[in-house]
């Protein structure tokens, strides 16, 4: 253990970002060069908070020097100083003038491991063949994707393990085959040496038709030997049986109980004597052996073929790269690992040109040509360095431990980390990363938890000490600093005899929750929903749009550019005006037919994009050129429509950064793998787990529905810090194979902690309130409950934020008016109907289920039945423009026709008379939107309809209690002398109808 090299355990919420920072100024005040140090962390966000809280210590310190400033940061900083660190304050006041100035004119290096990849890599490019001027961005995946099938549509062998790797792991589209290949490249570089094909496939192939012999002479005297048995000891029921199994198993060996136990049941009725029992067992032994052979020969081939596909893949992707003499962040990292370390075997890498040398790393010459040395390193999230990446620093490593070098100061190495924090292994992040540093370091730990509540830390504290008890990881305890006492609350559904799946029904409890925290006054931005996928985000939105509660969604708080509406509008707008122009050309009438469909389409879709409506075209700029440059066309647009948000100057940024010849369709499915941050401030956060990694919030709302995660197909064997083999997954293999278990073992084990990691990451992002809604199936297992020996759980209160609780204060009087916001502020009203009109196409996009997409369709059909009263071919066309691409024309007929019926249904027909009808009623109640399906009115009575597009008993109460609500606005609001509220169930067949009165006390 070396004393100037520290790895820092900073649990979740400990400060580690003051810890790092406070270490940096530390080398700084011991006469550290400030070009010297390399701080790196994970993110380019990470990177400028460190920055500006490095720059905002000791402009701190320096103007307490000057008696400028005294406080509560400047005490702390001298205290942790002299506690930590043995600088006391005569000291640092002393020499934090020069420190300060030298710092700021001094070159210094803050950044991510990519950026200093890539600033490494340009110094020592001509030593891996390629220009010190290349750009950095994403290779033309379609292009990519082409040339590398080019290449392996020759070798069939190739292709057909490529294939089958892609269907057990559920790969199709694109992006992800390119995936799977760029990881499979990555993965190489872990290995000791970088592999080479040594296996001489045509002796593999020899070998192997000698096991399938010996294998299928075994599997025939073993039949043998059982069917004479039958026929000895007159057991002629079991000789089918014989004949089926050996049938069924001949191909699938590994499946059968037969060829492995002995105890088999089906064997019990043979009677076997001992000598038989040993005859059989002889039998099984054999075929085991035989099998192991062939699944080990299998291995070997497997590899084989494995090597060949990312060669290919390597040649290709290089071939594009130096034709465009662009790198990806990948190729930097693994053209800088072949500077640092080299590859291929021991005698190539003499050969290579790498800066490993006979005598080790020439340190002299990298130090050169970087025009600089390196010190000190401080690496933050190191819980989170790859193993390829911690290769590439080891050379820097291994001469910062030998204590070599000039520096006045002796070399540190300072790692911030948690491995209870390690979520990236997808990524390449490995626990052995950690546990290596551990053996050279010196372990510190932050024990205070500045972040959560006392009941979250006390919680969290009590699961998971006992969660990863038998794991490789040791839990410590944290003490909460905060004086909250916080909310915890756990739910747990199961499978009941209510109609709704224990998902839908753990989807609305976290409904509720939400809607029990904006009725505390807590604002949308304080809200955090986490999940572990995407999809279930997805899910709790077809959930809420299903019971329609009107509320407003945002998944990773980024979507893809081309999604952003500004976007589709150039792309819509550039589409018409080339379809238009083309018309002009066109003599042919079928094709002339066509297009002006096409361009049809194009115009309806702008029509919706721009807000008008169906039947209101929107004319195209009159000064609009195709002839000029796409990123000029694409100004034309932003000009013409007003389209001032930065998701347009992203597009035309993007456009001018693209090729000159780049095309609007190239463009916008370029744009689809660009990400933009949404601005919607009153938008609930749906954010996955990996998103969510490095944030906090006030308020965490934890969801997962149980939903099983695809396992790769691929294993991965790590000794150490080396990759020794990459198998591919073989059911049962286990059985016979005794270090393919242990791999398998290893696997789970690894992916178990993985999980496990990614849990304590979601519960320790809550400040004030955590509550966590679970599927918990009926038999226990894999599931989330199971895992953290979860059971129902509450405790603790929440706290109204301290405006709300004096706005509360203020006017009780007013509070009990659930419609006051309506009433008193218009302008509130009009700005949420603006947002929940963003809402609904964000829903819209994001793409909705079967049953939620019919529910949908039918309330837009009530709607313009009902508000507008339009005629059947209208309703038809719009239906079809906003629900064609999703439901086929008979359902969306037959929805049309149901809604045009309902206000000749008679149980309805006096409801209607004698009555105007408004649809889609917006009201604002406890700053929650809510709408009024129907509103049924005349001078003195007031009818209130609300459509269930289904009848769900188990819901009836909360359909009612939400009915009430409406009823209480309008009481209230209009205090009209008959006041009624009727729910509208239209299910399949026929038309149910509920009515439900507002009684004393409901308002």
């Amino acid at each position: 253990m070396d004393k100037n090299h520290t790895l820092l355990s900073a649990s979740a919420g400990s400060g580690k970002t003051f810890a790092l920072c406070l270490t940096y100024v530390a080398l700084l005040l011991q006469k550290a060069e400030p070009s010297k140090i390399v701080a790196i962390t994970f993110t380019k966000k990470a990177s400028l908070e460190m920055s500006e809280r490095i720059l905002r210590f000791l402009k701190t310190l320096y103007g307490y020097s000057r008696g400028k400033t005294s406080d509560a940061l400047a005490k702390s900083l001298l205290e942790s100083l002299q506690k930590d660190f043995g600088l006391d304050e005569s000291y640092i006041t002393k020499n934090i003038e020069n420190i300060y100035f030298n710092y700021l004119k001094s070159s210094t290096f803050i950044g991510t491991i990519d950026s200093l990849f890539n600033k490494i890599l340009r110094r020592f490019s001509f030593f891996v063949g390629i220009k010190s001027d290349f750009k950095i961005d994403t290779i033309d995946k379609k292009a990519l994707l082409q040339l590398f099938l080019e290449q392996i549509l020759k070798n069939s062998q190739e292709l057909n393990l490529l294939l089958g790797l892609m269907r057990s792991n559920d790969k199709t589209d694109l992006k992800d085959i390119l995936g799977m290949l760029d990881t499979l490249h990555d993965k190489l570089f872990e290995f000791e040496s970088y592999p080479i094909n040594t296996f001489d496939i045509k002796e593999g192939q020899k070998e192997s038709t000698l096991l399938e012999s010996s294998l299928k002479s075994t599997f025939m005297d073993f039949k043998g030997f059982l069917e004479n048995i039958v026929v000895s000891k007159g057991l002629d029921s079991n000789h089918q049986w014989i004949v089926d199994t050996f049938k069924n198993f001949s191909n699938k060996p590994l499946e059968s109980n037969l060829f492995y136990n002995l105890e088999y049941r089906n064997l019990e009725a043979f009677k076997l004597s001992d000598t038989e029992k040993q005859t059989v067992a002889n039998f099984q032994i054999k075929i085991q052996n035989i099998l192991r052979q062939k699944e080990a020969l299998k291995e070997k081939q497997n590899f084989y073929y494995l090597l060949k596909i990312v060669s290919l893949y390597e040649d290709a992707l290089l071939r594009l790269s130096m034709e465009s003499n662009t790198l990806s962040f990948d190729l930097v990292k693994q053209k800088v690992f072949e500077l640092m370390v080299g590859k291929g075997t021991k005698e190539a890498k003499s050969l290579s040109p790498s800066l490993i040398e006979e005598r080790g790393f020439n340190s002299e010459f990298f130090y050169f040509r970087l025009d600089g040395s390196f010190s000190h390193m401080l690496i933050d999230e190191f819980q989170d360095t790859s193993m390829m990446q911690y290769k590439i620093f080891s050379p820097l490593f291994e001469e910062f431990r030998s204590g070599k070098g000039t520096s006045e100061i002796a070399k540190k190495l300072f790692f911030v980390g948690d491995n209870k924090q390690s979520i990236y292994r997808f990524r390449g992040a490995n626990p052995e990363v950690y546990k290596h540093a551990q053996s050279y370091t010196t372990q510190k730990l932050l024990e205070y938890n500045y972040r959560s509540s006392h009941e979250i830390v006390n919680f969290v504290n009590d699961i998971f000490s006992e969660a990863y008890k038998d794991t490789a990881i040791t839990y410590t305890k944290q003490i909460p600093k905060s004086k909250e006492e916080g909310f915890v609350e756990v739910v747990l559904t199961q499978k009941n005899e209510s109609e709704d799946t224990p998902a839908y029904t753990a989807c609305l409890n976290a409904l509720n929750h939400i809607n029990f925290l904006l009725s505390k006054g807590i604002e949308s931005k304080d809200i955090a929903i986490l999940v572990m996928k995407r999809s279930i985000g997805k899910m709790l939105i077809d959930v809420a749009e299903e019971e329609r509660l009107g509320l407003c969604f945002s998944i990773d708080n980024e979507e893809e550019l081309s999604k952003a509406n500004c976007v589709k509008i150039i792309f819509c707008a550039l589409k018409l005006k080339a379809l238009k122009d083309s018309l002009e050309a066109l003599q042919d009438d079928y094709q002339k037919s066509i297009r002006e469909k096409e361009a049809k389409l194009y115009q309806k879709k702008l029509n919706k994009l721009l807000g008008k409506s169906y039947f209101e075209d929107v004319p195209l700029p009159k000064d609009l050129d195709l002839s000029l440059s796409l990123p000029k066309q694409i100004k034309q647009v932003i000009n013409a429509y007003h389209l001032n948000s930065e998701e347009a100057l992203q597009f035309l940024e993007l456009s001018l950064a693209s090729t000159k010849n780049i095309t609007i369709d190239l463009l916008y499915e370029k744009a689809s793998e660009v990400k933009f941050t949404l601005k919607q401030t009153s938008s609930l956060q749906i954010l996955t787990v990996h998103s969510s990694k490095g944030l906090e919030f006030k308020h965490v709302i934890f969801l997962d529905t149980n939903s099983s995660s695809r396992s790769e197909s691929l294993l991965y064997d790590h000794d150490g810090l080396n990759l020794e083999k990459i198998v591919l997954k073989t059911k049962n293999r286990e059985r016979i194979d005794e270090s393919y278990a242990k791999t398998k073992k290893k696997d789970e084990d690894l992916n178990f902690i993985d999980k496990l990691n990614r849990l304590y990451v979601a519960f320790t992002r809550a400040k004030e309130s955590l509550y966590i809604s679970l599927v918990r199936p009926q038999k226990k297992g894999k599931d989330i409950a199971s895992m953290l020996k979860l059971e129902t759980f509450k405790k603790g209160h929440i706290n109204p934020p301290l405006n709300q609780a004096s706005k509360n204060d203020k006017s009780k009087s007013m509070e009990s008016r659930k419609f006051h916001t309506f009433g008193i502020h218009p302008e509130a009203q009009s700005e949420y109907l603006k947002k929940d009109d963003e809402s609904y196409k964000l829903i819209y996009s994001l793409g909705l289920k079967d049953s939620s997409l019919r529910g949908l369709a039918l309330h837009r059909g009530l709607e313009l039945s009902l508000g507008y009263k339009e005629g059947n071919p209208n309703l038809d066309s719009i239906l079809s423009s906003e629900f064609g691409f999703f439901l086929d024309s008979k359902r969306l007929k037959a929805l049309g026709t149901k809604a045009l019926n309902l206000i000749n249904d008679k149980a309805l027909a006096g409801f209607f008379k004698d009555k105007k009808i408004s649809s889609e009623v917006a009201f604002l109640s406890n700053k929650r939107l809510r709408r009024i399906d129907s509103l049924l009115y005349n001078a003195k009575d007031f009818v209130v309809l609300e459509f269930k597009s289904s009848f769900n008993p188990s819901l009836a109460s909360s359909y009612k209690t939400q009915l009430k609500d409406y009823l209480s606005f309008i009481d209230t609001y209009y205090k009209p002398q008959t006041l009624k509220g009727l729910l509208v169930y239209i299910t399949q067949s026929d038309i149910k109808t509920e009515q439900v009165l507002l009684q004393k006390g409901d308002v």
